[in-house]
């Protein structure tokens, strides 16, 4: 049951990067994430009660992405346990991309466009 719901959370959260990754911040949908989940939307809130709940979600999670990226042993692990010591973007990259996912999450929190 519990992964089930890991699963499932990690599921909304991916759909909620691709639907602002699509159509910006503003248009983040809590139905329209349950309705590409086949879910009906009153399901959807037993894993997040609000937009903004859901958001600060996100945030958190661009965080410890952001997190992981800028730490160059545990990265190295990682790299070394999965074969992936070469053709993996590099430290800076990773990180611009995860800081520019966290600052441009925390733009729209902090403007007040939840």
């Amino acid at each position: 049951r519990e992964r089930a719901r890991a699963a499932t959370t990690a599921e909304i959260l991916r759909l909620a990067r691709e639907q602002m990754a699509a159509e910006g911040p503003a248009a983040l949908s809590l139905r329209a994430i349950a309705r590409e989940m086949g879910m009906v939307s009153s399901a959807i809130y037993r894993y997040y009660a609000s937009r903004d709940e859901l958001l600060t979600a996100l945030i958190i999670d661009s965080y410890e992405r952001l997190g992981a990226a800028s730490d160059p042993d545990r990265l190295a692990g990682v790299r070394r346990r999965a074969g992936l010591l070469a053709g993996v973007p590099s430290r800076r990259s990773r990180l611009s991309i995860s800081a520019s996912s966290a600052f441009a999450l925390f733009g729209v929190i902090s403007s007040g466009r939840t």
